[in-house]
């Protein structure tokens, strides 16, 4: 059976820092969790904004806004923005030890940058850097606990290989952090994939290609949701993807319970 051990980490710009407002930056927090930000004066190069890592600040007093990460292991970030311009916003994660020094130093792409905590770090800051943007509408930036190619969202596992019905697990995110299955290799689901956080956002934050063409191959798609915030996703996908249907479970443990004799194939 399925198990919830994967874990992965959801950023939101729910604070501001002092050079935030520099140039007369107007921002707009919106329902979804997006900001839309404003700034036609602030120069190229200037840090906008930054999430830290430090459990205790003693100079901003701020509660760590990343999440602690394991020393030699890979991760895989992304950032969900909509630019006006492509490349007019820079993203950079720094690793520090506890000498202030950097340990290493990396540019992120937005579709996906595997990046290894170094050996010593004592804790790491994310920077959005104006590179030219005058608009910026930004969502979230996702940090998975694996790998691109070790992660198990969008990854489809087909048994029979009929390409008749896939079954989507939707994730489900409590506060910061989002739980989902860390295998799908079960005979409760012949074709099963454990649905990507992207999916469900507005499609103006991400370029859906991969995931559609993955869809594309299976006559029909068949949502599997277990509590009232996978309930709502799984209608409005539905609805996104005509002809799919849809299984609500009072929570996971139902849902683990009763798949195999519902929907073995």
């Amino acid at each position: 059976m399925t198990n919830i051990e994967h874990n992965l980490y959801i950023i939101n710009w729910n604070h501001t820092d002092r050079q935030t407002y520099l140039f007369g930056s107007r921002l707009q927090f919106l329902e979804d969790g997006a900001v839309s930000c404003e700034n036609a004066m602030m120069p190229a190069g200037t840090v906008m904004q930054e999430w830290n890592s430090r459990i205790y600040d003693t100079i901003s007093r701020k509660e760590p806004a990343l999440p602690l990460l394991i020393e030699g292991k890979t991760y895989t970030f992304r950032i969900f923005h909509k630019e006006a311009f492509p490349g007019s916003a820079i993203y950079r994660v720094n690793f520090y030890d506890r000498e202030e020094k950097i340990l290493a130093s990396d540019i992120l792409n937005p579709a996906g940058s595997e990046v290894e905590c170094p050996q010593g770090t004592y804790y790491y800051v994310l920077s959005l850097i104006n590179a030219g943007f005058e608009t910026l509408s930004f969502h979230s930036i996702e940090i998975d606990s694996d790998t691109m190619l070790d992660s198990p969202f969008g990854k489809v596992v087909d048994r029979k290989g009929d390409h008749a019905v896939l079954y989507c697990i939707l994730p489900e995110r409590i506060g910061g952090m989002i739980h989902c299955p860390s295998s799908i290799e079960s005979d409760d689901f012949p074709a099963a994939m454990v649905v990507p956080y992207q999916m469900t956002l507005e499609a103006s934050y991400f370029s859906d290609a991969a995931v559609s063409e993955k869809l594309s191959q299976y006559t029909k798609l068949h949502f599997l949701s277990y509590s009232p915030d996978t309930v709502a996703i799984a209608e409005w996908l539905s609805e996104r993807y005509p002809g799919s249907a849809v299984t609500n479970f009072s929570n996971l443990s139902e849902l683990r319970r009763k798949c195999y004799e519902t929907f073995h194939v």
